[in-house]
């Protein structure tokens, strides 16, 4: 069946690009006076956020990094186009003229604009965070509960992960697929539900792929396609009940440098709020056609518990700030770079976070990692301190 589907790869790429240019000739028409208006009455935004952290881990010195600098600058032209970048400086950004151990680097992290069609589909052009998962959605760290991101977003979807490509996103009604709102589910309590969803046509990763780093160093960043081979990347999520969203997404597409060997890429994930606490959990396969040195199959997963606590002593003690909160959580995850060889790493985290104000965020974790892999068998823990910044 995978096999049907990554020989499939290049059928699939055409239809959704027929798919895209149709819907553009469809419904673009009505939206030529909107990009003609004056540009008086466009809106631009800059934005951003930063964070510093301390680390301390076992077998490695601790230190002091400037991990992330986000600037982005938006302008929206008309009510049907948008623009948005980001430029992104990571460990201080120093490219050259650094110590031996830098590690810093300056990228355009997004750079697309965004065409209305109409009320359900938008279409995308530039460079976009590839729409795998739950996790790789939230790359503000202001936004991200923990310092540290799982295992899974590390080596199995390798986060930050960008891309050039132009694909369509939107969102429906479960009843515009099912009129009576009965139909799959079988209910009519559904038929508000709303159904996101994401395509794209991307390069797609590339051949650095091993069992140490997994997927990570696979990402292609703004090079030329090493292949000539598009990808194609999928997400689609929903909300059933209220507190609970349930996704799926898929990847397909060549990888290495003849064009000839495939992956493929699915994952699941679900969350879910009651009252003060919440629940996420993420899991992803891949499947790669046999290369020698390469991995055939890879997996990861985890699953994460917060709650907040503390709310009426925040509320008691500190009435002079705007809605405090501290909220505790716990992580434990798992990937397997390398399942014939059995290359695998466990991590265990526990944690919280204090909001003075939205727009700030402490962090304070410790971890335990866990290294069962060929030449690799020990265990080793690790602290983290953080403070991030949105403005």
């Amino acid at each position: 069946m995978i096999k049907y589907v990554i020989k499939s790869r290049k059928k699939i790429v055409w239809i959704l690009a027929i798919v895209i240019n149709i819907s553009l000739i469809s419904y673009a028409q009505p939206a030529e006076n909107d990009i003609r208006k004056n540009s008086s009455s466009a809106s631009r935004v800059i934005s951003g956020y930063f964070d510093s952290e301390f680390f301390g881990r076992e077998l490695l010195d601790s230190s002091f990094i400037a991990h992330h600098f986000v600037l982005g600058m938006s302008s929206r032209l008309s009510k049907r186009l948008l623009i948005n970048s980001e430029i992104a400086l990571d460990y201080g950004g120093k490219v050259n003229g650094g110590n031996n151990n830098n590690t810093g680097e300056i990228t355009m992290q997004q750079a697309w604009f965004d065409f209305k069609i109409n009320n359900v589909l938008t279409q995308r052009t530039g460079i976009i965070m590839v729409p795998f998962g739950r996790a790789s959605s939230i790359y503000n760290s202001n936004h991200r509960e923990t310092t540290q991101r799982p295992l899974y977003s590390t080596f199995i979807v390798p986060s930050t992960w960008v891309d050039s490509g132009v694909g369509v996103y939107g969102v429906t009604r479960y009843s515009n697929w099912f009129k009576s709102g009965k139909g799959l589910i079988g209910t009519s309590k559904y038929a508000d539900m709303e159904i996101y969803f994401q395509a794209y046509i991307i390069n797609g990763l590339g051949s650095s792929i091993d069992a140490r780093n997994g997927l990570r160093n696979a990402r292609p960043g703004f090079q030329q396609d090493n292949n000539g081979d598009k990808a194609v990347v999928t997400r689609l999520w929903a909300s059933p009940m209220k507190g609970l969203e349930v996704g799926t997404s898929m990847y397909n597409g060549n990888f290495d440098d003849n064009g000839r060997n495939g992956m493929f890429m699915l994952g699941a994930d679900v969350f879910y709020k009651y009252d003060q606490y919440e629940v996420v959990a993420e899991v992803a396969m891949v499947n790669l056609d046999g290369v020698e040195d390469v991995p055939n199959k890879m997996s990861g997963s985890y699953l994460e518990v917060r709650a907040d606590v503390l709310q009426k002593e925040l509320i008691r003690f500190l009435p002079m700030l705007e809605s405090p909160s501290i909220k505790a959580f716990v992580r434990i995850g798992t990937v397997n770079t390398d399942k014939d060889t059995h290359y695998v790493t466990h991590r265990a985290m526990i944690g919280f976070n204090f909001r003075p104000i939205k727009s700030i965020v402490y962090k304070c974790e410790y971890q335990l990692e866990d290294y069962d892999q060929p030449l690799n068998n020990f265990s080793a823990e690790a602290l983290y301190l953080s403070v991030a910044l949105e403005f």
